[in-house]
């Protein structure tokens, strides 16, 4: 058996090909699609203000936008992850 059967056999299930860590993965992956069930579009908007302790018209106060700062971060995506420098050369 050659060094990729190998691997490959290594893997996972014999009858699906997956592996252990990509169920886990999936698991996790509906896990997190359950708690991102969010009803924000479909609420009033002065409840929406309510809940989440603002104003439209002044916004939040230098204290309060700091408090949630330190509390939640800076509003900003996670990066994406970067390919490592021998996986690109593999490619090409």
């Amino acid at each position: 058996m050659g060094w990729f059967a190998k691997i490959w056999k290594s893997r996972g299930d014999k009858h699906t090909g997956a592996t252990e860590s990509h169920k886990h993965a999936v698991e996790d992956l509906n896990e997190l699609k359950q708690e991102l069930v969010t009803d924000e579009h479909q609420i009033s908007l002065d409840e929406l203000c309510e809940r989440l302790e603002t104003n439209i018209e002044t916004g939040l106060t230098s204290e309060q936008a700091k408090t949630r700062l330190d509390r939640d971060g800076p509003n900003a995506l996670t990066p994406s992850k970067v390919t490592p420098e021998w996986v690109r050369f593999c490619k090409n």
